[in-house]
């Protein structure tokens, strides 16, 4: 499997799309068959979004640790499968550094996820709808993560956070839950 479905309009696989928007992914022309046809499941254990100012990285986690599910569609594409993730809405840990977020399927609902054909309106959106923030974690880590060289540990390593990013996020946390003392380097 290989990231990006490449639409039938592109010429090449330089055009391929790694994301999709929840929000349009059932009439674009370009998911809307796979959407209803191939939906799949992107096994993770934190995901990777930089601010916008600075370009730092930062790693999300959900606070169990656990691995979770991030909402895909694939296609056959011309020589071998290729998927692409379903976004939405930043929830309240990401909006300081982005204003999307992967689609994270809770467990519960994986299996009408599956569920062939169309999903139900009323599914859809309280499946698609952003992960809980409560629920959530963000760490600074090391600008290492920018290499396609380093694929290690140090990635997930504590990096330093912009000021302004860090105030954001400890507005966020309190009265959630406690986060442990390694999420809370670098902010």
């Amino acid at each position: 499997m290989q990231w990006g479905i490449v639409p039938v309009w592109a010429k090449d696989t330089s055009k391929a799309l790694i994301n999709a928007r929840s929000e349009s992914v059932r009439e674009k022309r370009s998911f809307k068959s796979s959407f209803t046809q191939r939906r799949c499941l992107v096994p993770a254990d934190g995901f990777y979004e930089w601010t916008k100012i600075g370009k730092i990285p930062h790693f999300f986690t959900v606070n169990s640790g656990a691995p979770f599910a991030i909402a895909g569609i694939w296609d056959e594409g011309d020589d071998m499968p290729r998927c692409c993730l379903l976004t939405t809405a930043a929830n309240a840990v990401l909006e300081p550094i982005h204003d999307r977020m992967p689609v994270i399927i809770r467990r519960e609902d994986w299996e009408e996820w599956f569920s062939p054909g169309e999903l139900a309106a009323q599914s859809f959106l309280r499946i698609t709808n952003p992960y809980s923030a409560e629920e959530m974690s963000a760490l600074a880590v090391s600008p290492l993560v920018n290499s396609a060289r380093v694929d290690d540990r140090r990635c997930c390593e504590a990096g330093d956070s912009a000021p302004e990013i860090r105030q954001k996020l400890e507005i966020i946390r309190k009265g959630s839950v406690k986060p442990d003392d390694q999420q809370m380097q670098g902010f």
